[in-house]
């Protein structure tokens, strides 16, 4: 018999993002029976993982590796973390995929993946109270510039949008965050100022026509970093949001200065233009912009003020 217990009164770090991800979380004991049958795991005890909105996660004793519920197809994350295992990326390795038998969510999936043992979380490290050091925090800057040029040195050719092969970057961009890129309206941060020049930009870069793609994370924020417990040096990176798309706003939105400060953003930027074969700084500081009209959460005027002194001036 499997211990479930830990189960009980267990806390993830953030509520279903929808109610299928709930439905996979209700029925954790079931599906992870399953799983372990399938995969002669001969699991003893189940340790629930704080998980994100979209999947549920367990760590099975005493095998000690990870199974990861998605309520849809899997398959962009496990070839990723497969691609960059390959590349040599700190991430962990895939051990086994497959969809699970339920009888409403006909698209559930898992896989198995390492644990990294001894690690935490980095964003409230460099937003909490218990902050990490500033050296820390440049060098983890750099460590991810450097992560990234790794990855983006796989050209793929094509975009996608969660695996899902699209004509434009735009399809890709275009989710339960992005406004109509059709006709951008002004926000809290873009005003009737700044609208127009950001408009300008798009067009004069032919930003959302790009379709060159490469191997990328797509969702790099601090959420999706494991740092050592102690030390806070990179441990991993987790939970891609995507996987072929445009390198430069995989490197700006990974990067953002008003999220983890300059010093972080300059020693990420100096690491991959040292390692990576392109840099094209217009779709870089575009891509700058996209990301804060996009999330729309930048609304400090000091944000404004720097796009005007810092960022602007990298696009003429």
């Amino acid at each position: 018999m499997i211990d479930f217990s830990a189960l009980a009164n267990h806390q993830d770090m953030l509520s279903p993002g929808s109610p299928e991800v709930a439905q996979l979380r209700a029925d954790a004991v079931m599906l992870l029976t399953e799983i372990d049958a399938r995969e002669n795991l001969q699991t003893q005890k189940v340790i629930p993982l704080p998980a994100g909105m979209w999947n549920a996660l367990y760590r099975l004793e005493p095998s000690g590796l990870v199974v990861k519920l998605s309520a849809n197809d899997n398959d962009f994350e496990v070839n990723f973390l497969r691609q960059a295992a390959a590349l040599g990326v700190p991430a962990p390795q895939v051990l086994g995929a497959g969809r699970v038998q339920h009888p409403t969510l006909a698209e559930a999936t898992y896989f198995l993946m390492t644990y990294i043992p001894n690690s935490i979380n980095a964003w409230p490290l460099v937003h909490g109270q218990k902050a990490m050091q500033p050296d820390n925090v440049e060098q983890l800057g750099a460590d991810l510039g450097r992560v990234l040029a790794r990855l983006h040195s796989v050209p793929l050719g094509y975009i996608t949008r969660f695996g899902t092969r699209v004509e434009s970057w735009q399809e890709t961009l275009t989710d339960g965050f992005s406004p109509n890129w059709d006709d951008p309206q002004p926000n809290a941060l873009f005003d009737d100022k700044l609208l127009p020049i950001f408009k300008r930009i798009l067009a004069q870069t032919d930003y959302f026509g790009f379709k060159e793609g490469a191997l990328i994370h797509g969702d790099l924020n601090l959420s999706n970093v494991l740092v050592d417990a102690q030390t806070h040096q990179l441990s991993a990176i987790l939970d891609p949001g995507g996987y072929a798309g445009m390198p430069m706003f995989d490197l700006a939105y990974a990067a953002m200065p008003w999220d983890y400060g300059w010093a972080f953003h300059q020693a990420m930027l100096a690491s991959y233009r040292e390692q990576a074969d392109d840099f094209d700084a217009a779709l870089f500081y575009a891509s700058t912009l996209v990301v804060a009209y996009r999330h729309n959460r930048f609304h400090m005027q000091d944000v404004k003020a720097s796009i005007f002194a810092d960022i602007l001036p990298h696009l003429g």
